[in-house]
């Protein structure tokens, strides 16, 4: 439901960002993490003193998650064209350090920052098929959706038609 007002909190799936956190046994070198996140050590400097990094790369051998999650996060901000007086503004909202996943968190003009859900991996996506087709196929019969049950049906035999032929040439 569409509503002009700015809400408090933004619609599901979407959520507040949340900080990262979460140190890794094995941190990454330095000049490996700014060669493959394409950053000087000049950029961080730079943004360290604008305030928009909480660290240095000076005295540093290694960076761990949090850190280059926050190099990430604010190296797209800093090359989206913006200047720094709006990237000022547009972080001003949002909570120090900026520890926030680079892919998933993002700036929407109704809601603020908001963080995008995570992307489902194989197990979720079983998981929720298993628990939601028997209610799908259900409502699609309630719907009189034959045409959608059927392309269903026959895409689940194509399937396992192979198999069963193999087996049939192994006897």
């Amino acid at each position: 439901m569409y509503s002009p007002a700015r809400p408090d909190q933004p619609p599901e799936p979407w959520r507040r960002p949340v900080q990262k956190i979460q140190r890794t046994l094995f941190p990454d070198n330095v000049q490996w993490v700014l060669a493959h996140a394409g950053v000087s050590r000049d950029d961080v400097r730079r943004w360290q003193v604008l305030g928009w990094l909480s660290f240095g790369t000076d005295a540093l051998t290694t960076l761990d998650d949090p850190e280059l999650s926050e190099l990430c996060f604010i190296r797209n901000i800093a090359r989206s064209g913006l200047s720094d007086e709006q990237i000022d503004a547009f972080l001003e909202g949002l909570p120090k350090p900026y520890r926030y996943d680079p892919l998933r968190t993002a700036y929407n003009f109704a809601w603020g920052w908001v963080e995008a859900p995570a992307i489902p991996g194989t197990y979720d996506v079983d998981a929720f098929i298993e628990e939601h087709l028997s209610d799908w196929i259900a409502q699609k019969a309630e719907q009189g959706d034959s045409d959608r049950l059927q392309d269903l049906m026959s895409e689940v035999w194509d399937k396992l038609r192979p198999s069963a032929s193999a087996n049939e040439d192994e006897e």
